[in-house]
């Protein structure tokens, strides 16, 4: 397998990253300070794979911070999610549900064999469907 193969994150960081948004916009918690800051760092931590994927495996991967980057507005008051940071959310959650649907076989559940050119497509369009 090439390195580009073995490089997309998708598998792991993805998944537990869209499960974090499914949950957050699930749960009753009022206390999810501690699960926005954990979503943020692993949105944060998807972005900087991208990035060192451009710099050590194919200059063509594009990182997206403005998709993944400051997206999460943490709570001052412990009281549930916000009207903003829940439509935030959903908005995250159709962009990542669009990379994964992408990057996995409806088949298997399996990451599929792509071009860098058709990795970046999913992640540019995944990342405009959650602007």
């Amino acid at each position: 397998m090439d390195a580009f193969q073995d490089l997309k994150p998708s598998s792991l960081i993805l998944d537990n990253t869209l499960d974090s948004v499914d949950y957050l916009l699930s749960s009753v918690d009022s206390d999810i300070s501690d699960r926005l800051i954990e979503l943020d760092h692993k949105l944060e931590t998807t972005n900087l794979l991208l990035h060192i994927g451009s710099r050590s495996v194919d200059s063509r991967i594009n990182d997206q911070p403005r998709f993944f980057i400051g997206r999460i507005i943490q709570n001052q008051h412990n009281s549930g999610l916000t009207d903003e940071q829940k439509s935030e959310l959903e908005k995250l959650q159709r962009g990542l549900k669009y990379m994964k649907d992408g990057l996995y076989s409806q088949k298997t559940g399996q990451e599929i064999k792509i071009s860098v050119k058709e990795f970046n497509q999913i992640i540019e369009e995944g990342a405009r469907i959650g602007e």
